[in-house]
């Protein structure tokens, strides 16, 4: 199966202080793949860091490493596409609570994968293939 793009959606960050306000917005995208028994999980991102002080205004863009994740297909509990047209998205819960703990977003154990439209009947796929094995 070709690999699946998607994205994370991952809050962002303020801090405050007497003097300074750092503001941090991260972008994360990647590709899921089922190859055999295991759902191969890569993804990359970059974090803008906007900090605001007396003196003036600074804007970073760090790079972020580039990560993966196999996870056995036993490990997932539950996978289901949602969202319909508008915002289709994989949710995918592990059957451990820290299955998932390394993907950006992960929530209680479960991630929401981002697909775009065009990519549904894809996702879709994936999802069935999934739910088979």
């Amino acid at each position: 199966m070709t690999a699946l793009p998607f994205t994370l959606r991952v809050p962002d960050k303020d801090a405050f202080s007497l003097s300074r306000l750092t503001s941090t917005k991260y972008r994360f995208q990647g590709r899921l793949r089922l190859t055999g028994d295991l759902l191969l999980i890569e993804w990359s991102g970059t974090a803008v860091v906007e900090e605001v002080g007396m003196l003036g205004m600074a804007e970073e863009t760090v790079a972020l490493p580039h990560e993966s994740l196999a996870l056995q297909l036993d490990a997932i509990a539950n996978v289901r596409l949602v969202g319909g047209w508008w915002r289709p998205r994989i949710e995918l819960t592990g059957s451990e609570l820290d299955s998932l703990r390394l993907v950006p977003s992960e929530d209680g154990g479960q991630v929401c994968f981002w697909i775009a439209r065009s990519d549904r009947s894809r996702a879709a796929e994936l999802v069935a293939s999934l739910n088979r094995a």
